[in-house]
């Protein structure tokens, strides 16, 4: 009997002319040496402050016009880069501020190439070998640096909106477990009502992801700040007896570190030490400036 290994590989099919310049290497090393260089001059300009303006956005009126003309007329892609350049935010102007977006280093904004053209996921292990072990590596040294068991796990998350739901989600399943409620496999629709616990402070994604999960704004419950705009331990404690006696399960308490408003630092440990106590989930909001 043949093997297949001694079956002669039928040719390949030739590559449609397209997809063979989609793909020529030549090319990509033309096209990103002269992109390497535009971004370059992009920095040097907004670093010196040659621009006119760090927000050179107009109203959205005009941006609509101006990019729905430019689909119109299908400009070229030389011209849509400049025009994203010239048109959108200057986040490395010295006068750029105001909102809570990281300025991204030069040389690690590179990487996003490097990730984009392997295109690995790291939902499952197969589809992205070196992406999911890095996370795992990443994740165990962030859990060594702030001091919890070797066992702990975790998942990167695009942003503070997203991680947020993520944990409030990891929270609703062990106080599920724990009440024979499992949220995966039952639902919620026959579970105790929960309630989330963050300051009047706390950034609104908090109340989106309470939203999101499926309990409503009334699952949201507000804790009063002191006169540093930091959440009121006192009243959190005042809160959590007043929705226990109507019944309601506290699923967590979200302090946040630091606030958008006013950047204010909850009392995290003051809060943690009421969490043990209470044995209720803690969560801390981090996204905009944890150390």
């Amino acid at each position: 009997m043949e093997s297949n290994a001694m079956k002669p590989r039928r040719p390949l099919l030739p590559l449609h002319p397209s997809l063979r310049e989609a793909y020529d290497p030549a090319a990509f090393r033309a096209f990103g040496h002269d992109l390497v260089d535009r971004l370059a001059d992009h920095l040097h300009d907004s670093v010196g402050r040659r621009r006119p303006s760090s927000y050179p956005v107009g109203t959205p009126e005009d941006e609509l016009a101006y990019w729905t003309a430019f689909m119109a007329r299908s400009g070229s892609r030389d011209e849509a880069i400049g025009a994203a350049l010239e048109r959108s935010n200057q986040l490395h102007d010295p006068r750029y501020m105001g909102h809570q977006v990281a300025v991204p280093f030069p040389q690690e904004a590179m990487l996003g190439a490097l990730t984009d053209l392997l295109n690995n996921g790291q939902a499952i292990y197969e589809m992205g070998p070196t992406n999911a072990t890095l996370e795992h590596v990443l994740l165990n040294e962030v859990g060594k640096a702030l001091g919890l068991p070797e066992e702990c796990g975790g998942v990167l998350c695009h942003g503070g909106t997203l991680g947020n739901l993520v944990a409030l989600l990891a929270a609703q399943r062990k106080l599920g477990m724990r009440l024979d409620q499992d949220p995966w496999r039952h639902g919620i629709r026959q579970a105790d009502p929960f309630v989330v616990l963050v300051s009047e402070q706390a950034h609104y994604c908090v109340d989106r992801a309470v939203r999101i999960m499926g309990w409503g704004p009334d699952a949201v419950v507000l804790v009063k700040t002191d006169a540093h705009h930091r959440m009121d331990v006192a009243d959190l404690a005042r809160q959590a007896e007043g929705q226990r006696k109507q019944g309601n399960k506290l699923l967590a308490v979200v302090g946040s570190a630091c606030t958008t408003s006013a950047g204010a630092y909850d009392p995290l440990q003051d809060i943690a030490e009421w969490a043990h106590t209470e044995d209720v989930w803690f969560h801390v909001e981090g996204a905009h400036g944890a150390p």
